[in-house]
Parts: C-alpha cells; structure tokens; sequence
C-alpha cells in the first residue's frame, strides 16, 4: 500500500486529535495533574542527572588520555621490561 501525502496529513491530524482528547480526558482523572506534574519533574531531574553523568565520563576521558599522553614512554618501557622477564621466566620453565 502506497502512502500519499494527504493520508499522511489526515493521519497526522486525527493522532493529533487523539492527544488532545486524552489531554482534555485526563484532567478529569483525579490527581492526574499532579502525578504528570511530579512525573515531569522527575523527567528533568534525571536529564540533569544524565547530563552530569556525561560531563564526568567526559572529564574521566581526558584526564585518562592526557596521562597516556604524558606518561607514553615509561608506560612503555615498563612493558617492555615487563616483557622481557616474562621471557625469562618462560626460557627458566623450559629448561
């Protein structure tokens, strides 16, 4: 089935409809304004809180790269070293 812009459009205005009569439908529900109001605050509480939690991921991001960075060589040759008696170790266990 092919969809043509004016089925669209139609489509769009009765889901449009039926928000708005769920709008006008809840009001009358006892504490509905008050549940969507406190749910709407939790809403923004856990954006900041998202928000916040990018921000220190972010910074833990760059602190770990800018280390990395600075320390690249000594990080390096502790490998390196580290790797060498590795090798050692092994060439003892194989005699």
């Amino acid at each position: 089935m092919k969809l043509n812009d004016e089925f669209m459009q139609n489509a769009i205005v009765r889901i449009n409809e039926l928000q708005e009569e769920i709008k006008v439908q809840s009001k009358s529900i006892e504490g509905a304004q008050t549940y969507i109001a406190q749910q709407v605050k939790l809403y923004k509480q856990d954006e900041a809180l998202r928000k916040q939690v990018q921000s220190i991921q972010k910074e833990g991001q760059k602190i770990a790269n800018d280390f990395f960075k600075q320390h690249s060589s000594m990080i390096d040759s502790a490998t390196k070293n580290a790797q060498k008696e590795m090798r050692k170790l092994q060439e003892r266990l194989d005699v």
